[in-house]
């Protein structure tokens, strides 16, 4: 308790990193296109988590297309969604990268609202890439790659600039050995291409990259780390009729993964649990990451299943402080607890309560974590050192079309600030077992619900069911999980819910960065 009374009273007139350095902070995902080959059920895996400004996510229904959708969006916003999937079983999500933002004079539908047209408009894979086809002569403004499954087995991430792209097929052994693609925040076209524009004599750039290749790169660290923890399974897998992937896994320890730069796990955590944590974890680069919003697994079907059981676990906020919960596009309504037009859904609201209590950032006094809750406390503190106030919790300024690239980097250099940001763990491992132990028992009761439909039928009724419980429960569990921790941090209780993580001002619609 003495330590967080410390880091409050060192907060005290000082100015938090994120008023004065919110344009050399990176957004980004980190995400993975799994076929069927690689999985324990043979059916297809898509995985992201989504880092981005904007904290506030809901889930929403989009019905105005050939195909319903079902999608993760920025509270109130429709224009452009961030991952979803249809009710022709077809899955999308993206990652953002600069490197192919070219040419810089393209116009047309950005990575948010590209991939809300392809839902709307697409069943296949193959109605992906035809799409493609069409606006590299009509035109886009996409930067980014796009992960794709469908229900007749097609695993596909697509490199996509504004009039070109390159397919990377997860089922072609030549592309993905163990049958999977990862990315970042980085392609093999862009570095490929700004190799040959540099005169680099030098070979062009593997597909499957070495730690050498992309030392340039500042998304490199989730790259390869994302890419050890889908590997490390395959080493102790003996069975050649499948592989070892599964919804539980990408769940829990890819998508929750707190490693150091080594690609070395911390202490305690989900990678690590037989140790003790430590008093405090830096995020900034972790796969679940300071800047993480949320994240989803999409379960796909095998070819001649019913597309309607495709299965999307959303988690609204941070994945290290919220829960996952089954989706389906076939459902009457998505639940109230995962919607919410002005703060998002009452989950996500739950977990940034939770986060909020944990999280700490560097002030530029000295090189003191402090709590990230002492910057927002009085909406007028102003900074001794600029003048500025810090920040509130207003709404942030929605930018055109959502910027349609708002997950990229703020700064051309795609540099992340020097700062230190990460979340102090007093508590936290019961807090963690409670609030993922209800998410275990939702999955299996969702692994016997699904081998029932597909041997009677699709039920969604039973769908609508479990999708409203899980949804409570894990509210009613992310709740009575703020209430322990702020047990151990009572200064916290008063704090408003803002965001911690440091937001970006508007990027203007000529910018790398936005549509």
């Amino acid at each position: 308790m003495e330590r967080v009374l410390k880091g409050l009273r060192l907060a005290l007139g000082v100015l938090i990193l994120a008023t004065v350095l919110p344009k050399t902070t990176a957004l980004a995902c980190t995400t993975a296109v799994i076929s069927g080959k690689a999985t324990r059920d043979g059916r297809p895996l898509l995985w992201k988590n989504r880092d981005a400004p904007n904290f506030r996510n809901e889930l929403v229904f989009i019905e105005d297309g050939r195909y319903k959708v079902l999608a993760v969006v920025n509270a109130g916003a429709r224009q452009s969604i961030w991952m979803g999937v249809n009710s022709a079983g077809l899955c999308i999500e993206n990652s953002v990268t600069n490197d192919l933002a070219f040419p810089k004079t393209a116009k047309g539908l950005g990575n948010g609202s590209f991939m809300l047209k392809v839902l709307r408009d697409c069943a296949t894979v193959a109605d992906v890439e035809k799409l493609l086809e069409e606006t590299n002569q009509s035109g886009r403004s996409t930067a980014a790659n796009f992960g794709v499954i469908d229900a007749q087995g097609g695993a596909v991430l697509f490199e996509t600039a504004r009039a070109s792209y390159r397919k990377f097929d997860a089922n072609d052994p030549l592309v993905a050995p163990h049958g999977f693609v990862v990315r970042s925040n980085f392609s093999i076209t862009g570095k490929n291409a700004s190799l040959s524009s540099s005169g680099t004599s030098s070979p062009v750039l593997s597909d499957h990259p070495s730690r050498a290749d992309l030392a340039d790169v500042y998304s490199a660290e989730r790259y390869f780390r994302a890419r050890e923890l889908l590997e490390e399974p395959f080493k102790s897998h003996d069975d050649q009729k499948s592989g070892p992937l599964d919804v539980r896994y990408l769940l829990r320890h890819v998508a929750r993964d707190l490693a150091d730069a080594s690609g070395t796990p911390c202490a305690g955590s989900v990678n690590s649990p037989e140790e003790e944590l430590p008093p405090f974890i830096e995020t900034k680069n972790t796969i679940s990451r300071t800047t993480t919003v949320s994240f989803v697994v999409f379960h796909g079907v095998k070819p001649g299943e019913n597309p309607l059981l495709t299965t999307m676990w959303a988690g609204l906020g941070d994945p290290k402080f919220t829960i996952a919960v089954p989706c389906w596009v076939g459902i009457r309504q998505v639940s109230a607890d995962l919607r919410g037009e002005k703060e998002g859904g009452p989950v996500g609201v739950a977990a940034r309560q939770l986060r909020q209590v944990y999280y700490r950032q560097q002030t530029t006094a000295n090189d003191t974590p402090v709590a990230a809750s002492t910057a927002v406390a009085s909406t007028t503190a102003t900074s001794a050192v600029s003048g500025s106030q810090v920040a509130s919790e207003a709404r942030p300024a929605e930018r055109s079309e959502e910027s349609d690239r708002e997950e990229g980097a703020s700064s051309s250099s795609g540099a992340v600030s020097s700062g230190i940001s990460g979340i102090e763990t007093t508590g936290l491992k019961p807090i963690w077992e409670s609030v993922w132990n209800q998410e275990d028992e939702v999955i299996e009761r969702v692994e016997r619900l699904l081998a029932q439909w597909r041997a009677k039928g699709v039920s969604p009724i039973s769908q609508q069911m479990i999708h409203v419980q899980a949804a409570e429960q894990g509210l009613t569990a992310l709740q009575e999980a703020v209430r322990q921790a702020e047990k151990l941090f009572p200064a916290a209780q008063s704090v408003p819910v803002v965001p911690a993580t440091p937001l970006n001002p508007p990027v203007p619609a000529t910018s790398a960065t936005s549509e």
